[in-house]
C-alpha cells in the first residue's frame, strides 16, 4: 500500500466523520464525498469497496476513539482516586474502589458522547440492522477492546474467577449504561438530560456493586 494510497484513505475516512457531524449518516453519499476530498466516487469504491464497508471502517475508528480517551482516563482516575483516598473522601475499600472505577468509566463514556453526539448517533444507527456475523473481525475486535476497560476492573471481584463470567458481566454492565444514555442522553444532550442519564448510571452502579 503506498504512500499516497494511505494518505487518500485517511481523508477520506476523515471526511466521513466530518459529514456525520454535520448531518449523520444520511449526509454520507458517495459523490458528495468525493467533492469534499478531492478524488473521484471510482477512488473510494477502489479503496473501500463501496460506502456500507467505508461507513463500517469508520465506525471502528469512533470505537478506537473511545478506547483511546477510555485508557487515557482509566490513568487519570487511578491518580484521582489515590487522591480521594488520602484525603479520606474514599473508604480505602474494594468495595468502594470498584465503585469509584465504575463510575469513572461511565463518565468516560458519556465526556466521550457529549463530544462526539452526531457521530456516535450516525454509529448506532448504521449498527441497528447488523447482526455480530455482518461486521469485519476487526470490527469486533474494537467493540471487545471496550468491554475490557470494564472486564479489567472486574478483574478482582467474583467475575474474576472465569474470563467468560467476567466479560459477560463486562458486557451486562456496559450494555446496561449503553441503554440508559441512549434512551435519555443521545441526542438530546443538556445538563437537564445529563443529570437525569447520571442519576439513573449511579442508581445501576450503586446496586451493582452492593449486590458483589
Amino acid at each position: 500500500m503506498t504512500l499516497e494510497h494511505d494518505n487518500v484513505r485517511a481523508k477520506i475516512i476523515e471526511t466521513t466523520l466530518s459529514l456525520l457531524d454535520e448531518g449523520g449518516l444520511e449526509n454520507v453519499k458517495a459523490r458528495k464525498l468525493a467533492a469534499k476530498v478531492g478524488v473521484s466516487v471510482g477512488t473510494i469504491y477502489n479503496i473501500f469497496g463501496n460506502v456500507d464497508k467505508l461507513i463500517q471502517e469508520v465506525s471502528a475508528h469512533i470505537l478506537s476513539d473511545m478506547n483511546k480517551m477510555g485508557q487515557v482516563n482509566v490513568a487519570r482516575f487511578e491518580n484521582e482516586l489515590e487522591q480521594k483516598i488520602a484525603s479520606g473522601e474514599i473508604k480505602d475499600t474494594h468495595k468502594e474502589k470498584l465503585r469509584f472505577r465504575l463510575l469513572a468509566l461511565a463518565s468516560t463514556y458519556m465526556e466521550f458522547i457529549e463530544a462526539n453526539s452526531e457521530r456516535w448517533g450516525a454509529m448506532l444507527a448504521y449498527n441497528r440492522n447488523r447482526s455480530e456475523g455482518a461486521v469485519a473481525d476487526w470490527y469486533v475486535v474494537q467493540k471487545n477492546a471496550l468491554f475490557d476497560l470494564v472486564g479489567n476492573v472486574l478483574a478482582q471481584t467474583k467475575f474474576g474467577q472465569d474470563p467468560k463470567t467476567r466479560m459477560i458481566a463486562a458486557r451486562a454492565l456496559w450494555s446496561a449504561v449503553h441503554g440508559i444514555v441512549t434512551m435519555s442522553y443521545v441526542g438530546q444532550v443538556s445538563d437537564k438530560s445529563r443529570d437525569f442519564t447520571w442519576a439513573q448510571i449511579e442508581l445501576l452502579v450503586n446496586t451493582f456493586v452492593d449486590g458483589i
